[in-house]
């Protein structure tokens, strides 16, 4: 091969990576018996640099206020979900994100969001007894820098829920702790404490916070204690994804340098004294800017009546029709990709200029080709979160500390094509083909974060007035993707005075509308990565 035809040549993909996504054996997911496997695919954190948005185009508001008033009778426009005051209610302040949320939680749509970090614990903390009151003084010191882990939530089932000031936090009920395992034991246990703690209704959403803490000790064959996991699973309408992250690395600077608490007493009751002050919703802080056509097509793709839309062509596989009457099961499987295995994708995906993202979705897409036939999978629509943090201004609120609910989406291109080529190539072939398809969705990413905040989603967001009713449109109708990807990044391994993490796992409720299936990223920085499938028993 020439110097020229090896610098374009795609590179390997490495064969642990490969035999993971391309064992054609039982499948991703038994569609009948609903019996759960590793997911075979792999990816690593999208880190996209910030890039400078474009001038935005003139706005519609003119036309937006009157149409505002003439949908009245359709849609009461209350969306305040509002700060915490001394009184426990709060004062107006449109709020975007938490309302939507909390109309999935009251409808037992979804209910959680968690980020479980194996800590590494210092020898002189090497039993369970020593290690609760560090843990919960840790807790406590991160709640006192986190507004949202100092509210509960009201009036969920309304359309104007509340946000409500929590004067004193029980620790011992919100930090669970639960018996020592051994190693070899961790996973298969850390699937169903996820699929129950993602699957469960918050309660008594209005005395008490909706976030936990679950440890659980890891221990080595002979009972000594080699690791601590620790789970936060939280409410969606109080924190992103990447609020869980921000949640780890504040925890392990807490236990690297513990300091004093006077408002934790003894048993555990933290006093909150003065209510929290909320940052501002993703609403006010990111001017979004729409343009006519974007805001026409929106509009009619929401209200359009179905008659009159154009029918895909061919329909895409999304598994079954969305049932809010059935019962809600988040089912979980997870895989581990070993430190090792984790470098060499990534260095194969940097000399295909690409990130492991892309290829993620690219080596899933391959997956679900070879598994479902083309009779029934014709394609796939498949999409992406995205933080909306860097659209932030860092003088108003530092996101890098802060937790919040700062996100958008971006659907990827037609996959029909692409599809078809998975199925009928074999062997050498499918590395180009997979790289091919990788590079399309790293387009399509770099695309999308170049014309923030301009034309997206969630600046039309704030027009639904009543979220429950329009979240009720999808009951019977087909989910909107088949997967989403949602990838929290790398987290810092190193801590200080023997405290470390090495291993993250990210994971969410299984939706019973929107994407068919949850794909989750995280990783450590310079270590192994995590990921998770969430779905419900029958696809």
């Amino acid at each position: 091969m020439s110097p020229a035809a090896r610098r374009h040549a795609p590179c390997p993909i490495p064969v642990r990576a490969r035999s993971l996504v391309w064992d054609l054996g039982s499948g991703v997911w038994d569609l009948g018996s609903g019996s759960c496997t590793f997911v075979n695919v792999v990816a690593e954190a999208l880190v996209w640099r910030t890039v400078k948005n474009p001038r935005p185009r003139a706005q519609p508001y003119a036309f937006l206020c009157r149409l505002r008033k003439r949908l009245t009778c359709l849609f009461p426009w209350n969306l305040a979900l509002l700060q915490a005051t001394h009184n426990g209610r709060s004062d107006c302040s449109k709020a975007l994100w938490p309302a939507y949320s909390t109309s999935r939680h009251s409808l037992g749509i979804y209910f959680a969001v968690s980020t479980t970090c194996r800590y590494h614990v210092p020898s002189e903390l090497g039993n369970t007894k020593a290690l609760r009151p560090a843990i919960e003084q840790a807790v406590a010191q991160v709640v006192l820098k986190q507004p949202f882990m100092r509210v509960g939530i009201t009036g969920e089932d309304s359309k104007q829920p509340n946000f409500v000031h929590v004067a004193v936090i029980d620790l011992s009920a919100q930090i669970r702790w639960l018996e020592p395992i051994e190693v070899a034991s961790a996973d298969a246990m850390l699937e169903k404490q996820l699929a129950v703690q993602l699957g469960t209704r918050w309660p008594d959403l209005d005395t008490r916070p909706p976030w936990k803490v679950t440890a659980v000790p890891v221990n080595a064959r002979d009972g000594h204690l080699t690791a601590l996991d620790i789970v936060y699973t939280f409410h969606h309408a109080i924190g992103d994804g990447t609020s869980s992250a921000i949640f780890h690395k504040q925890l392990l600077e807490a236990l690297s340098k513990p300091a004093p608490v006077p408002s934790l007493s003894s048993a555990g009751l933290l006093t909150l004294s003065e209510p929290a002050v909320l940052p501002p919703p993703q609403e006010e802080l990111i001017k979004f800017s729409i343009s006519w056509p974007f805001f026409l097509r929106t509009l009619w793709k929401a209200f359009g009546p179905d008659f009159l839309k154009a029918k895909p062509n061919p329909v895409p596989w999304t598994g079954n029709h969305v049932n809010l009457a059935n019962s809600f099961q988040t089912n979980v499987c997870l895989f581990t990709l070993p430190a090792a295995t984790s470098s060499a994708l990534l260095a194969a995906a940097r000399a295909n200029a690409t990130t492991l993202t892309p290829l993620y979705h690219a080596l899933a897409l391959l997956s679900f080709a070879r598994r479902l036939p083309a009779t029934t999978a014709p394609k796939f629509v498949h999409g992406s979160s995205i933080s909306a943090r860097r659209l932030v201004d860092p003088a108003v609120l530092d996101t890098s500390s802060q937790m919040a609910v700062l996100v958008t989406s971006l659907i990827h291109p037609d996959t029909a094509a692409m599809t078809s080529q998975f199925r009928a190539r074999h062997g050498s072939d499918l590395d180009s083909l997979v790289w091919q398809a990788a590079s399309a969705i790293a387009t399509s990413f770099h695309d999308k974060i170049a014309s923030l905040p301009r034309d997206d989603v969630t600046g039309l967001l704030k027009w639904v007035g009543d979220w429950h009713a329009y979240l009720r449109q999808a009951d019977g109708k087909p989910h909107d993707w088949t997967w989403e990807v949602s990838n929290l990044g790398a987290l810092k391994a190193v801590g200080d005075n023997g405290w470390g993490i090495t291993r993250a796992v990210f994971a969410q409720s299984a939706l019973m509308s929107g994407p068919a299936m949850t794909l989750n990223l995280a990783g450590v920085v310079g270590g192994e990565i995590s990921g998770t499938m969430t779905c419900r028993r029958r696809l």
